[in-house]
């Protein structure tokens, strides 16, 4: 869909962690978030270690604390370095076609993210760039029901970021086809939520072996692009967990360090500042997400 004027300026990533009735706490806010965010700068070996555990679904809560103590521990020490300023800038980025990368947070040398975070799209390769890789699209890769293919693919999608300098791909979309006339069905995995599930945790495991952080997107049932930012994705509870939940909870299992949340509503409250969407189930015991969740560039 065509940017807005304003979408045309610089535009603002608001990065949002746990707790959205504290936001205004900015510098507490920042210090929680950071504890996840300055996990990529400060542990280069994380997706290494993910590759190497099991992800099993029945993993227990503490099996999952355990693959990111190491980090967490590095994360809070260089958070105490910080000012709130430096704070802020960590957890708020900046640019959309302004340079090489969608999205950047500044850098923060000083505790080891020495050249800031460049975010780029999209889900079949480097955008806004000469000389790149044009990927097949997701759907094409799902209906080969080939997992070795789909790891593969996110491995050569990985490595082509990594590349370029990005440090964040934001893919895989994994949206369901809801309706037949959406406008970006092609990029996502199809209306299979089974398929969907073994897609996108394939495409992501392979897209952070090779050091560069997956965010799985669009958090959840953005089924539209048209008005999308003004529409309301009705759903009950069972259709929400068994069907539009699947492959975010499947990126989850496989360790996905980022989930993008969506412009849409979800039962008339916008995806990012429901709280009992991303802090009850997203980050609750039963799907236990430890990482970080980031707005789509001008969600509420």
């Amino acid at each position: 869909m065509k940017p807005s004027r304003h979408e045309e300026k610089t535009r603002v990533i608001r990065v949002q962690y746990r707790s959205f009735t504290g936001i205004l706490k900015q510098a507490e806010f920042a210090g929680k978030f950071l504890v996840a965010m300055v996990v990529f700068a400060v542990a280069g070996n994380l997706f290494v270690d993910w590759q190497n555990q099991s992800q099993s679904r029945s993993e227990s809560h503490s099996g999952v604390e355990r693959r990111w103590q190491h980090a967490r521990i590095r994360a809070d020490s260089a958070v105490k370095l910080m000012t709130r300023a430096q704070k802020e800038d960590t957890v708020f980025g900046t640019g959309w076609r302004g340079g090489p990368c969608t999205g950047h947070i500044l850098p923060q040398p000083h505790v080891g993210l020495k050249t800031g975070l460049c975010l780029q799209d999209s889900p079949m390769g480097i955008r806004f760039a000469d000389n790149v890789s044009a990927f097949p699209s997701g759907l094409n890769v799902a209906t080969s029901f080939d997992k070795h293919l789909m790891r593969t693919y996110g491995e050569k999608l990985g490595a082509e970021f990594r590349a370029v300098g990005a440090h964040i791909a934001l893919g895989p979309m994994t949206n369901l086809m809801r309706a037949h006339a959406a406008g970006r069905n092609w990029e996502g995995p199809g209306g299979d939520p089974y398929l969907a599930a073994v897609s996108a945790s394939h495409i992501a495991t392979g897209i952070q072996s090779q050091g560069v952080i997956s965010t799985v997107k669009h958090f959840i049932a953005n089924e539209q692009e048209h008005f999308r930012s003004d529409s309301s994705s009705n759903l009950d509870k069972r259709t929400l967990m068994e069907v539009y939940m699947a492959p975010f909870e499947a990126c989850v299992r496989a360790g996905v360090a980022a989930v993008m949340c969506s412009y849409n509503r979800l039962n008339q409250v916008y995806t990012c500042a429901n709280d009992d969407l991303v802090n009850n189930i997203l980050k609750g015991p039963d799907i236990d997400f430890q990482g970080f969740v980031l707005t789509d560039w001008d969600a509420h």
